[in-house]
């Protein structure tokens, strides 16, 4: 039997996928950087591999700047809860110093009552003689949130912090005139 030189590299006498390797390899490529040339089979995989590769940069960086923003905002988020809660420790200081100086001017048998919301992160409230004064925790320390009277002013504010706990709310806070020639000037109590 005689073999013709067109049938050695044909698939019936190779198996097929080395049959298949040999022909794509065969046709020769780009240079390879040591100077040979690189099978168009390698070139695909390269190009292959870099786009893998540059899809996984772009992810990273989007993975970056998304973590970045996700940072920014949740660092805003917290600090803007915290000034907040200052700020309206701030309005409620306020209303009850109006209050004291407007029954405190007035005299006596002068009453009026206010509304006030305290706060969620307020650890103490203290209104006696003249000052009143809220202690707020911020962060890992403490704020004192305070105005000065007119007045002498005296206070029963245990439904507000019992037990040392304060409670987030509203209350309604009686202001009025003492007579005169006691101690103190202005009582404030909660309704």
């Amino acid at each position: 039997m005689r073999i013709l030189p067109e049938s050695i590299g044909s698939p019936h006498s190779i198996n097929s996928a080395t049959y298949e390797f040999n022909r794509l390899n065969s046709r020769g490529g780009k240079d390879d950087k040591k100077g040979g040339t690189l099978p168009p089979l390698l070139i695909k995989m390269r190009k292959k591999g870099q786009a893998s590769l540059e899809y996984m940069i772009m992810l990273a960086l989007a993975l970056g700047v998304f973590a970045a923003i996700l940072y920014v905002s949740t660092s805003l988020i917290i600090s803007s809860s915290t000034q907040l809660g200052v700020d309206s420790a701030v309005r409620a200081v306020q209303e009850i110093k109006e209050a004291s100086d407007f029954i405190y001017i007035r005299g006596h048998p002068s009453k009026t009552q206010i509304d006030v919301r305290i706060p969620g992160n307020i650890e103490e409230v203290s209104i006696g003689n003249y000052t009143v004064r809220l202690r707020i925790s911020v962060a890992d320390s403490y704020t004192d949130v305070y105005q000065v009277s007119k007045g002498n002013m005296t206070s029963d504010t245990s439904s507000i912090c019992p037990d040392g706990n304060c409670r987030e709310g509203y209350y309604v806070l009686s202001v009025e005139s003492l007579p005169s020639g006691g101690s103190h000037d202005v009582n404030i109590t909660t309704v």
